[in-house]
């Protein structure tokens, strides 16, 4: 049954790039050291939501954990019921039940097939709802803000969880990691905000200059609606990697 809401999430993941009034981008980017990084886009007027996940492992299985976790997620964040008392706790609610629906999937997919049973992915996630953001973080990824020249990192992975860690890192999203722990963190949106969500990997092939450099490039006009967005990849051509970056806008 897992299986099956995962391929109906992600047939309406896809689905979405048919529609005109959707900015919607994936793309899987193969670092050097075998991580993949699976980002996702989605945007309409009534919530944004904005992704990277990276695929734990260099054997079978990395690339379809990051899809398969980016997919379930999203497609949980878009069926939610949302008011105008939405806040912070309701999201963290949404959040870790969407997480443990992947958790589920990820679990029952290991056990039909054991070829990938120690794959495993990190998350990192933007919602936008009600002119906030709302921060999922799970693993090995990290989110940083630009505001008024100032770049602040929202979150970082906590690296005292597990001795292991040292060696390899165990908290992850994955069947081997039943007790990966999310984080939520929310902040009021202002305009000209940016922001860049980016897998551990990537911010290690990153120099904090050229970071700061890809806060900074010049986005393409962003679509109307209540929080414009426009979301794009940006790459260093010195290390050919590749981070996420969602700037806010004046509304249309």
């Amino acid at each position: 049954m897992l299986i099956r809401r995962h391929q109906r999430a992600k047939t309406f993941v896809r689905g979405l790039v048919s529609r005109p009034s959707v900015r919607a981008d994936a793309r899987s980017v193969l670092s050097p050291n075998g991580a993949v990084n699976e980002n996702f886009v989605f945007c309409e007027p009534a919530a944004a939501i904005f992704s990277v996940a990276a695929g734990i492992g260099r054997g079978l299985g990395g690339s379809e954990a990051a899809e398969f976790a980016t997919s379930v997620v999203a497609g949980e964040l878009m069926e939610a019921q949302i008011d105008c008392s939405f806040d912070q706790f309701q999201a963290a609610s949404i959040l870790r039940r969407a997480k443990g629906i992947a958790m589920d999937g990820l679990c029952e997919f290991a056990r039909a097939c054991p070829e990938v049973a120690s794959m495993g992915t990190s998350l990192a996630l933007g919602w936008i709802v009600h002119g906030q953001m709302h921060f999922a973080h799970i693993g090995a990824c990290s989110i940083f803000q630009l505001r008024q020249q100032t770049m602040t990192r929202m979150m970082s992975r906590d690296t005292t969880c597990l001795d292991r860690e040292i060696v390899y890192p165990a908290r992850y999203l994955g069947p081997t990691s039943p007790d990966s722990r999310l984080t939520v963190t929310t902040v009021e949106l202002e305009v000209g905000d940016r922001f860049v969500l980016l897998t551990d990997t990537v911010l290690n092939g990153l120099s904090e200059q050229s970071l700061e450099n890809a806060l900074r490039i010049a986005k393409d006009p962003a679509e109307a609606c209540d929080w414009v967005t426009t979301a794009s990849q940006c790459s260093d051509s010195s290390t050919d990697k590749t981070c996420l970056v969602v700037e806010i806008s004046e509304p249309g």
